[in-house]
């Protein structure tokens, strides 16, 4: 499993090493015997899995509350290459198992979607879109969907921001016109989502923010397809100038009704620590504060000072906020139909509990709703509809006094943080302000700076809290009224709101006299899609298609937010702050796109494709369209 770094400091992983574990170490290479790095290597049976290093070598630990005595299947997966396979013991112990993978065909026959509803296959592209299963997006069990392709595609940069309960993650497809830094366009069933992560704090500081991508349900979801550049950019327009994520989700098949539940457990423990010193109390370069020539206040930020005494009792804080974290996800699907009829129902809940103790929390409610009918022979009609219910509690991070790891890491050894409250005055208390330690009284006086917050007040004290609902689907009508002539339409629309709350209590050091931010952040898309399709054998050796279409798509997106100042208690009521400053943003975009796309076969060998698309839009200029071309030819060798 691969290992998310926690706020830059630390990494997560699925659980710890037991002393009765089984070991599994080996090597994997190509026909040539050359490593394969970032194969991937999984036990399905025991919910475990790693990846190859650079010499093909990997080690795979399975603890020993997972070994149940049955044998299971080891499977190693590359991209490029045929995945293989053995049979090992689910015993403690320590084996050594080699892969050897061949390279795997083109898998020419494989239909591929391309986007706007064209689907066309692979040998006939003559460019690369990468696809990704329903079965590899799910094996590492993310909840976030951005976060599970990573790894899943050559030239795709999955950045997950840490390991925290709905942590956003950024994707890239690598290329030259992604210097900007901008991600893909994200489309579902043929309409565009929003994937968009919105701040309302500084970026060095705050807390995690959740990608948009992170409500859908990764079991709703059949294929992924990533594609690049100009094939992109001529189907989408400026939109998707940084490439496209194109997912289908699942749908029903005629036969009986199909009722599959699943639920998994996961444990999260950090697997690796900060370094910190025991041996030296508060103080400066091994001396005492006050010592001639330092001239530094009692409260300098440092912990190097004399030597402790013998028996002096210490504490870990590095490790002393942390806790087991657990993961339950649940995913309920049914699915069925006739030969007219189709339907696909989902419905799933994650409950995720951080490895911070206190409050890190994320939790996640889903529901799909999927349907198509044929009317009669040549008119169907279709609907799809999502709706997500999320919410989190984040904790403060990053260049911030009052960020859980500067406050941790910065305490002297000999400093016990618990309890944070002072049990007299119920005050927040830190090494740097206590009631043994603050002066000339300033402990007792709650808008009084704590220098750097106590950790345990931060993740307990001091909510961030965001609050989710969305709603995206789409209808589409398909109707056939000649065998060659294939006329669609389809409107979708994607709303959704996150309601923030960041609380700095009286007494922070941030800001003592407390501060509150109350956020509402709302966008809402909605897109219109008119194809018309005809296709056909011009001869017995030439064959092809034409698709032309018109594309409107308008957006919204509002910001009103309020920062709060100087509270009257400690509560996340603007009513109880003096001092307010409201800010509001909004923007409006709208865009037109025609376009074509055109596809010539020639003898079942030789495969020509062109496209273009024209946009025009409210950002341009109302009488500037700009056009995006492709084109490529691809040549399968056969002989007759």
């Amino acid at each position: 499993m691969a290992f998310a770094a926690l706020l830059g400091l630390s990494f997560l992983g699925n659980a710890s090493p037991a002393l009765a574990q089984l070991t599994v170490t080996g090597q994997v290479t190509d026909e040539e015997q050359a490593p394969l790095a970032g194969a991937q290597v999984m036990v399905r049976a025991a919910n475990a899995g790693t990846v190859t290093d650079a010499s093909g070598r990997y080690r795979l630990v399975i603890p020993e509350a997972r070994l149940t005595g049955a044998s299971a299947e080891i499977r190693v997966q590359a991209l490029g290459y045929r995945s293989a396979s053995a049979t090992i013991q689910l015993e403690s112990g320590e084996i050594t198992e080699n892969f050897v993978l061949n390279l795997d065909p083109l898998q020419v026959e494989e239909i591929v979607a391309t986007g706007q509803g064209i689907e066309v296959r692979r040998e006939a592209l003559g460019a690369t879109v990468n696809s990704v299963s329903a079965e590899d997006l799910t094996a590492t069990q993310e909840s976030n969907v951005v976060s599970a392709l990573t790894g899943k595609a050559p030239n795709v940069q999955v950045s997950t921001s840490s390991g925290e309960p709905g942590a956003g993650a950024f994707i890239r497809i690598r290329g030259s016109s992604s210097l900007l830094g901008a991600q893909p366009l994200f489309i579902v069933d043929g309409v565009p989502i929003s994937n968009a992560t919105a701040s309302i704090e500084a970026h060095q500081a705050g807390t995690v923010e959740s990608n948009r991508g992170i409500d859908l349900n990764p079991e709703d979801i059949e294929s992924v397809e990533i594609l690049k550049g100009p094939t992109a950019a001529a189907i989408y327009g400026s939109r998707a100038a940084q490439g496209v994520v194109l997912i289908t989700t699942k749908r029903g098949t005629p036969g009986d009704t199909r009722v599959t539940l699943k639920t998994s457990f996961t444990r999260d423990e950090v697997a690796e620590l900060q370094g910190l010193q025991t041996t030296h109390g508060r103080g400066l370069g091994g001396g005492p504060f006050g010592a001639p020539g330092q001239n530094l206040a009692p409260t300098f930020p440092t912990s190097w000072g004399p030597a402790l005494a013998p028996g002096t009792q210490t504490f870990d804080h590095a490790s002393e906020i942390y806790q087991v974290g657990h993961t339950y996800d649940t995913d309920l699907q049914v699915s069925g139909g006739s030969e007219s009829t189709t339907y696909f129902m989902s419905v799933s809940r994650l409950d995720q509990n951080g490895v911070i103790r206190g409050n890190s929390e994320y939790d996640k409610t889903t529901v799909r709703l999927k349907g198509t009918h044929n009317i009669r022979s040549d008119l169907s009609i279709a609907g799809n509809v999502a709706y997500a219910e999320s919410g989190g509690d984040f904790i403060q991070k990053g260049s911030n006094i009052s960020g859980i790891q500067l406050g941790a890491l910065r305490t002297p050894p000999e400093f016990n943080n618990l309890p944070y409250l002072d049990p007299e005055t119920g005050l927040h208390r830190s090494y740097r302000c206590n009631p043994d330690l603050c002066p000339f009284g300033a402990f007792t006086d709650p808008n009084t700076s704590r220098g750097y917050d106590n950790p345990f007040w931060i993740a307990n004290e001091m909510p961030n809290t965001s609050e989710v609902q969305r709603v995206f689907g789409n209808m589409e009508v398909e109707y056939q009224p000649l065998p060659w002539l294939d006329l669609t339409y389809t409107i979708g629309s994607d709303f959704w709101t996150d309601d923030r709350r960041s609380l700095f209590p009286k007494s922070s050091s941030d800001f003592p006299q407390g501060r509150l931010i109350r956020a509402e952040l709302d966008q809402w898309i909605i897109d219109s899609n008119l194809l018309a399709t005809v296709s056909g054998d011009v001869t017995e050796d030439i064959s092809g298609s034409l698709t032309i279409g018109q594309n409107l798509n308008h957006q919204e997106f509002e910001r009103y937010q309020v920062n709060a100042f100087n509270q009257i208690t400690g509560t996340d009521q603007l009513d109880f702050s003096i001092d307010r400053e409201p800010n509001e943003f909004g923007s409006e975009v709208r865009t037109d796109g025609i376009f074509a796309q055109a596809n010539v076969e020639l003898w079942d060998q030789l495969f020509v494709n062109g496209g273009v698309r024209g946009d025009k839009a409210s950002t341009f200029g109302e009488e500037e369209r700009f056009w995006y071309t492709n084109g490529s030819v691809a040549w399968e060798f056969t002989a007759h």
